[in-house]
């Protein structure tokens, strides 16, 4: 994430961003070893992106308990 943050969080806006994302991740999936994919417009050069967006690659097993 530090390499992500080097290239993407260089502004405040997009600074808090990914202070808001990273939060997400520790409360909501630290327990998870599942890969994880970024895309949307924050690894894009625009100024004020709305979101990241996040692909967790889940296997049965790990979505099944998720759900419960």
């Amino acid at each position: 994430m530090h390499e992500i943050k080097e290239i993407f969080a260089l502004s405040a806006y997009r600074n808090a961003l990914l202070n808001d994302f990273m939060m997400f991740l520790i409360d909501e999936l630290s327990e998870t070893t599942a890969p994880l994919f970024m895309a949307g417009s924050f690894l894009s050069d625009k100024e004020k992106p709305q979101d990241i967006e996040l692909t967790l690659v889940l296997t049965p097993v790990e979505l099944t308990e998720r759900m419960i």
